[in-house]
């Protein structure tokens, strides 16, 4: 948001200036969204450090970022940082309340909303904000030609949060079934091609593969050897010898050798599914 803010443009660079001080509690530490984001991973019994989970963000998530850092570092892309901005605030009041509801379900009311309840409150009235002191005050400004770039940011930025949120859907299917995967995955192993690339790895004793994901439904077979495997943050899936794992394109994994050497394969099976 302060990429946006620079220039002099009058009331409407005041108002999006007030929807960025409500970020920061409006000057109060106790109440600025970071620290109650912190309050709320704290009540969870999960980490509150900044980033500390940055090997499990997906790539769909870290796109929605990088989205608003490219059109707010270009001043050409001004109107369609305002639609996108105008789609976050307006959408996010009513997702909040969701939120706010589905933690206190799942750990029970111990846990501390307070933050979705902060954006809950705040959001539907930036929605207001966005929409009457800076869209149609732009629109007065300026007309119709600025309309298709407010929309195009709007929808742009919809695109984008619906595949991020399909995306950690499907990686959690994919991380609560591992066991049908490893099933799926043995018996598509013993149909591979005897021609097939089998991709094979070689790797000594605490040497880790940072998670990553690949453009290609893939096999992972423990020939020899025996490795910590991770498709969420928590705890390991142990693989040892002779196991055998689908992982499905896109998937976010990752893995440790835990014996002296580890031999393994990951033959590329787009041809089979």
């Amino acid at each position: 948001m302060p990429g946006a803010l620079t220039g002099n443009y009058g009331k409407v660079q005041s108002s999006l200036f007030n929807i960025l001080i409500d970020e920061y509690g409006a000057g109060v530490h106790d109440v600025k969204h970071s620290t109650l984001f912190m309050k709320l991973m704290n009540s969870l019994g999960l980490a509150s450090d900044p980033h500390v989970y940055w090997q499990f963000y997906q790539p769909s998530s870290l796109m929605l970022n990088n989205y608003f850092h490219f059109i707010t570092r270009n001043k050409r892309f001004f109107f369609k940082y305002i639609g996108a901005l105008f789609y976050t605030e307006a959408s996010l009041a009513n997702i909040s309340k969701e939120q706010a509801i589905l933690v206190k379900d799942v750990f029970g009311n111990g846990v501390d909303t307070q933050y979705f309840d902060e954006h809950y409150h705040i959001d539907e009235h930036h929605g207001e904000m966005v929409l009457f002191r800076i869209i149609q005050p732009l629109l007065e400004q300026y007309g119709n030609q600025i309309v298709n770039d407010i929309l195009l940011g709007f929808e742009e930025f919809q695109l984008l949060q619906r595949l991020a949120d399909e995306d950690i859907l499907i990686q959690l299917e994919w991380a609560d079934n591992l066991d049908t995967y490893r099933d799926k995955g043995d018996e598509l192993f013993h149909k591979l091609p005897a021609d097939v690339d089998l991709d094979t790895f070689d790797e000594a004793l605490g040497e880790r593969s940072t998670t990553h994901t690949h453009p290609d439904h893939r096999l992972l077979y423990i020939e020899r050897g025996e490795m910590d495997f991770w498709s969420l943050v928590g705890d390991p899936v142990k693989l040892k010898e002779k196991d055998v794992l689908l992982i499905p394109k896109h998937r976010l994994h990752g893995s440790v050798v835990r014996s002296s050497s580890c031999l393994y394969h990951q033959p590329i099976i787009e041809s089979m599914l």
